[in-house]
């Protein structure tokens, strides 16, 4: 399907209007016209649609069409231009559920419907160039998306999940897809080439103060449980959010609102309970501080058995085998971001993250093989045990200086990071060979401890060149 988008005025093309093709006012394909005004959209299935033209300046213009399997030409669309002089007049206001502004597509919550108890994950379906694996991994417009913000504040820290599954959808006004740059960047206005595809999730105007909680529990066959809960307490200048969640249906984050329930990957069944909590604080003269720690505990057991017959021509072998597993995991990280304004023209951001991780498994392998007879010719057993812990550390700091002249500024920043990994398995095995009354045994101890440390310092300085160029001198060092 094509098409031209024209002004009803001049009858001249109309460049960068966003089109869509809307299906029960959702999103399914989205366009913007070219230079000549020309649209296009492609693989879209038979039926009956909206067709929905926006563009900053001129009066929103829809039209149900039937889209079919032959190549459609829509022809010159006419939109009209919203400087208008009238004696009387009503307004009626029609939102889009998208508009575009710079570098950044904004979503309207509000022109989706979504079930009670809904997160901000459903909304998150509808935004056109958004997807959400079944691990819950975001990618917008083919970016992996690492950070989601709240109001233009951090909020769990990295943990994207953590905000989209128990961030209640009734709150949301609109959802926005960021290209954001470094901070370096965003102060000197000197690209650096560091860019992150980030979601900043604004709250409607009428729930930025108060407390909203939700809380959820069952209890089924075989001592099933799962309970979970959170709760977000905001106001203007403080925010807090927690969360917890425990169960035993191989789920780590089950939540009333999560519609991944059950999908915990691995074989066997797990005890997982979590934890986090988000705390925001804005004081408007000097400091912003943001900080979230979240845990998580997880401990799955499986047993798996196996009998197994094999024919030959003249004979039959059995082998059975008892396999046990025992998993148990510790996850804890902490994210801070605190930035003190020294005055107008002077700021400092620290920025540490800590992060702590234990895993312990213990598998036991069981094994025997029998003659035709059923007689056992050889009877074993496999140990194997491993123990791995990593506390890591990554601390950034940036001091950043503006001068009275426009596009002159000075910054210094740093990063000191520590990883680190200790661990150590155990492999014994025993096979007794019952035919010839021999016992053969094996046995290993493996360890390991990995440091990694970095240390980075770079001095930058910037100063306008003419209007719209800047010469940036910077030195880095690496240690």
């Amino acid at each position: 399907m094509n098409g031209i988008v024209a002004d009803s005025t001049t009858g001249k093309p109309v460049q960068d209007a966003t089109v869509y093709i809307l299906k029960d006012n959702k999103a399914v394909a989205t366009s913007f016209s070219d230079q000549q005004g020309v649209f296009n959209f492609m693989n879209i299935p038979s039926g009956n649609y909206q067709l929905y033209v926006s563009i900053t300046g001129y009066q929103a213009y829809h039209a149900p069409i039937q889209i079919s399997q032959s190549a459609i030409n829509a022809g010159k669309i006419f939109i009209k231009n919203k400087t208008i002089t009238l004696n009387t007049f009503e307004i009626k206001q029609s939102i889009p559920p998208i508009t575009i502004k710079k570098d950044t597509l904004e979503f309207n919550a509000n022109s989706v419907k979504t079930r009670p108890n809904a997160v901000v994950e459903e909304l998150l379906k509808h935004v056109p160039g958004v997807s959400i694996d079944a691990n819950g991994k975001i990618t917008a417009q083919g970016e992996t998306v690492k950070r989601i913000l709240v109001d233009g504040k951090p909020f769990f820290g990295n943990n994207t999940f953590l905000t989209t599954q128990n961030l209640p959808a009734e709150i949301i006004d609109k959802i926005q897809l960021i290209d954001g740059k470094s901070e370096l960047a965003q102060f000197t206005g000197f690209d650096d080439g560091s860019h992150e595809k980030i979601i900043n999730i604004t709250l409607k105007k009428n729930r930025r103060r108060g407390t909203t909680a939700t809380t959820s529990a069952g209890y089924g066959t075989d001592d099933r449980y799962a309970i979970s809960g959170n709760v977000n307490s905001f106001n203007e200048q403080d925010r807090l959010s927690a969360v917890a969640n425990g169960n035993n249906l191989n789920d780590r984050n089950f939540n009333p609102g999560n519609t991944h329930a059950g999908n915990q990957p691995g074989n066997g069944m797990a005890n997982s309970w979590s934890g986090a909590i988000n705390y925001n604080m804005e004081d408007k003269k000097k400091i912003r501080l943001d900080v979230s720690y979240d845990a998580v505990d997880n401990h799955s057991q499986n047993n798996i058995t196996n009998f197994r017959q094999t024919f030959f021509p003249d004979t039959t072998w059995y082998y059975n085998q008892q396999n046990n597993t025992s998993s148990h995991s510790v996850n804890h990280s902490l994210h801070s971001r605190l930035n003190y304004k020294i005055d107008e023209s002077q700021s400092i951001l620290i920025l540490p993250e800590l992060s702590f991780s234990k895993t312990d498994n213990i598998q036991n392998n069981q094994y025997e093989s029998l003659n035709k007879n059923k007689d056992t010719s050889i009877s074993g057993q496999a140990f194997n045990t491993s123990r791995q812990s990593a506390p890591n550390i990554n601390i950034q700091g940036l001091y950043r200086k503006r001068f009275k002249k426009r596009g002159r500024t000075f910054s210094t920043d740093f990063s000191v990071e520590r990883n680190s990994s200790t661990g150590n398995n155990t492999f014994q095995t025993q096979d007794h060979l019952l035919l010839l009354d021999s016992i053969g045994s094996y046995d290993r101890l493996t360890r390991n401890n990995t440091i990694n440390s970095n240390i980075r310092l770079r001095l930058s300085y910037t100063t306008p060149l003419s209007r719209d160029r800047l010469l940036q001198l910077s030195y880095t060092w690496k240690g």
